[in-house]
């Protein structure tokens, strides 16, 4: 049997997202970047077709913060279309499991107490903030580089 070459392009696309690995490292402006893109990915993904939807939720795509500024650039930022609601995407026994984006974003965060434009992502920032459909759970570490203030 002979396919498309559409089709076979299709293919060849699900399959290395399937097999590929992902992962972002970001700096500074770089993590609302990040984010920003993820979350617009979240609200066009229902717009590509149903193979390469499947296998997007298969994927857990990390993201390293480094002097994460995420809690500063969020001020004055509206609200996601769909937030608070992680434990309904991205339980597997939540009433909306097939509807998530992927099926984990963690997002480690960097930051230096001491560095007065690195911040801590603070408890629940992720749940009123993030698009709960892209399943991110959130581990802040503290490193110790700029001088002591």
């Amino acid at each position: 049997m002979l396919l498309k070459p559409a089709l076979l392009t299709r293919i060849q696309k699900v399959d290395n997202l399937l097999n590929d690995h992902y992962a972002f490292v970001s700096h500074s402006l770089g993590s609302r970047i990040t984010i920003d893109g993820m979350q617009r990915i979240a609200s066009f993904i229902n717009n590509r077709d149903a193979d390469f939807r499947n296998t997007f939720k298969l994927k857990e795509i990390p993201v390293y913060m480094l002097s994460n500024q995420l809690p500063m650039l969020q001020l004055g930022r509206k609200l996601p279309d769909i937030s608070n609601q992680q434990a309904n995407y991205c339980q597997p026994t939540g009433t909306k499991y097939d509807e998530r984006i992927l099926t984990k974003m963690p997002v480690i965060a960097f930051s230096d107490p001491n560095d007065l434009l690195s911040y801590a992502i603070p408890q629940g920032f992720a749940e009123k903030y993030l698009d709960s459909r892209l399943c991110i759970n959130v581990t802040n570490i503290n490193i110790n580089v700029a001088k002591n203030i």
